[in-house]
């Protein structure tokens, strides 16, 4: 787990300093959000980036969450243990007692999976998930089958 945190945080400074070649070639800033991800009372940038996984899908993988200052400096950066999705999104909300933590939610494959991730990025070199969540969407006749 040390090793994805530095990784990570390796790649979101050679991508706050402009060498974007370091993420794939079509990695793409897929959401932003204001938060207060640290309590301090000022807004951070949060950004969930990702890569095109195959030339005509619109399934993003290879998710980085990058928290930035209001300056635009990267604060830390972080990879999500979900595997990506069609629809990413960032959210916020209150679930601990500092800051706004991040929600990222991402919708994957036929069987319309939802993954949710909620990630608490208050102690920038300490950024955890402290909620997962995967659900899946069982369609009335598929239901059944599964049930008897």
């Amino acid at each position: 787990m040390k090793w994805n945190r530095f990784f990570a945080l390796a790649a979101g400074f050679i991508l706050a300093a402009g060498h974007s070649a370091a993420l794939a070639a079509d990695s793409v800033c897929l959401a932003s959000i204001e938060a207060d991800t640290d309590g301090n009372g000022t807004q951070e940038t949060a950004e969930l980036w990702g890569s095109k996984l195959t030339g005509g899908s619109s399934y993003y993988g290879d998710l980085l969450l990058m928290i930035k200052d209001g300056s635009g400096k990267l604060i830390t950066a972080y990879t999500p243990s979900l595997e990506g999705g069609y629809a990413n999104i960032l959210q916020k909300g209150h679930f601990t007692g500092k800051g706004e933590q991040i929600i990222v939610r991402s919708l994957s494959g036929a069987a319309q999976e939802m993954q949710v991730r909620i990630i608490d990025a208050a102690l920038p070199n300490a950024v955890q998930e402290i909620y997962t969540l995967s659900l899946i969407h069982i369609s009335e006749p598929t239901r059944h089958l599964r049930i008897s």
